[in-house]
């Protein structure tokens, strides 16, 4: 009997079977890359969210179509999302990026482990930074009122989306 037509990618582009696994290991090398240099200097790279963003198209090219239209849907409602924070102020442009990037490996159906794990790591950052931030103004004797910290989103982005892509190879479970 012969098997109904389907709108698979992979077939579409004649590259079945296309390696996940690579695109998940550049991805998340990317991440760990935009998490260090977003910790250390406030700054996410391009490169490092084209990586991420490239590497998953195997992922994207190897469901249907639909699921490839929403991963890129919601990519698209976070990218929005996003450059309103970054019109108000909140966050970066590298952060904006980024988490549209991790967008498209989430998808809907990963969308919730991804802002779990973000939160969770923006949490855990907070309390560190304060105190950081307390002692540097009291080593250099430059304590302004009304100064903040700026905190590293792109840390908990990148945790979020490792935990995506984790979860995508079958390493955290359904």
């Amino acid at each position: 009997m012969p098997q109904p037509a389907t709108a698979d990618l992979s077939v579409l582009f004649g590259l079945p079977g296309l390696p996940v696994s690579v695109g998940a290991a550049a991805a998340a090398a990317a991440l760990v890359t935009a998490a260090a240099t977003d910790l250390g200097a406030r700054r996410i790279a391009n490169g490092s969210v084209l990586v991420v963003a490239a590497g998953a198209l195997p992922l994207l090219a190897s469901g249907s179509l639909g699921t490839a239209a929403a991963h890129v849907g919601l990519a698209a409602l976070l990218f929005l999302a996003g450059l309103a924070a970054f019109r108000a102020g909140l966050i970066g442009g590298g952060d904006v990026k980024l988490l549209a990037a991790v967008g498209l490996w989430a998808g809907p159906g990963g969308l919730g482990l991804h802002l779990l794990v973000q939160a969770l790591v923006t949490l855990l950052l907070l309390p560190v930074l304060l105190a950081q931030a307390a002692l540097a103004g009291q080593a250099s004797g430059d304590v302004q009122a009304g100064a903040r910290p700026t905190v590293p989103l792109g840390v908990a982005i990148a945790a979020g989306g490792i935990a995506v892509i984790l979860s995508r190879l079958g390493y955290l479970g359904a």
